[in-house]
């Protein structure tokens, strides 16, 4: 019985292992494609700088600025805003000079919207520095981590039973002839 005890558990810890790391790969992968597509976004909107960069304070070039989504900045190295989001301006995230570097940074901040993860990188065009700083909302994303820890969690003590079960099963089959044996050895 102490044996079966001690399997038992070691069985246990090994299943709180198996689901805390498939939970951290699952948080890993979505946060990896969610960094991927801001990793796109900047770069489009450098694209965008590039072939305006002599128009960029014009109010008709600002406005073609919003096809590049809701959830962007740009801020040049005099300090002056380029184009800033509706979105942003009460919340705009993350420091942008401290933020930013030739690499991208990514960042979870609060808004009034809710978290965002956002990555900011300085750019240098034809030798004017720019930061574009770019956000995704994260509450559909934490929201199915959450639902996915809670059928992680819940699922647990199932799976314990069933093995408990199976385990008690296969033991009781694996000793039934030595059961039998032992019944036979007693009756003699």
């Amino acid at each position: 019985l102490q044996r079966m005890v001690g399997q038992f558990l070691a069985f246990a810890v090994a299943l709180l292992l198996l689901g805390g790391v498939m939970w951290l790969m699952v948080q890993r992968s979505l946060y990896h494609a969610i960094d991927a597509a801001l990793r796109e976004r900047v770069a489009g909107i450098v694209i965008f700088i590039e072939d305006h960069k002599n128009r960029l304070y014009i109010d008709e070039v600002k406005e073609e600025f919003r096809a590049h989504g809701d959830l962007f900045q740009v801020f040049d190295q005099e300090g002056r805003w380029v184009y800033q989001a509706a979105t942003l301006m009460s919340s705009p995230g993350p420091d942008l000079q401290a933020a930013a570097g030739p690499e991208p940074r990514f960042q979870n901040a609060a808004s009034p919207a809710g978290p965002l993860r956002f990555v900011s990188q300085a750019v240098d065009i034809d030798g004017h520095g720019y930061v574009v700083q770019v956000a995704a909302p994260l509450r559909d994303l934490e929201q199915g981590l959450r639902n996915a820890l809670w059928v992680l969690v819940s699922l647990f003590p199932l799976a314990l039973l069933l093995a408990a079960g199976a385990g008690y099963w296969v033991s009781r089959r694996a000793l039934a002839p030595v059961d039998a044996i032992t019944n036979t050895a007693r009756s003699i």
